[in-house]
């Protein structure tokens, strides 16, 4: 696999659903916990991603938005395994989660006006796709 930057020709972003009366409820305190869900999809043939970030307060997600990217060349960024299982280089991924999470925190203060106490964390996007691969195995096991 190639670790070179992918360049992303197109970018999307639909899906956005926000609750904002929990946003704009919702107090910080050290009781609260907060925290980020991902998940992705592909369209080999396309060279289509997609990226799902929501974020979730107390468990509960409250505010979820789909990027779409068109990938030019996508077939440098991932491996096909003798199963037939399509392995992407976690690189890539981190770097579509990353440009995902700016654009999602972003929104959510937009979307609030600020109106809400609830500020998104600069994260490495790497610890949000090590934690989605953690999940999927415990999940598997």
């Amino acid at each position: 696999m190639q670790q070179a930057l992918a360049k992303a020709n197109e970018i999307y972003v639909n899906g956005i659903h926000f609750d904002e009366e929990s946003l704009k409820a919702f107090s910080p305190s050290k009781e609260s916990h907060s925290g980020i869900v991902l998940d992705f999809a592909h369209n080999l043939e396309e060279e289509l991603m997609r990226i799902d970030l929501g974020m979730t307060l107390d468990g509960n997600v409250i505010s979820e938005v789909i990027f779409h990217y068109k990938i030019e060349k996508l077939e440098r960024f991932y491996e096909i395994s003798e199963g037939k299982m399509v392995n992407f280089d976690n690189a890539f991924i981190s770097q579509l989660c990353g440009i995902s999470y700016a654009t999602l925190r972003g929104l959510v203060l937009a979307l609030t006006r600020n109106a809400s106490n609830v500020l998104l964390p600069i994260v490495d996007p790497q610890l949000i796709v090590e934690t989605f691969h953690n999940k999927r195995v415990d999940e598997s096991e």
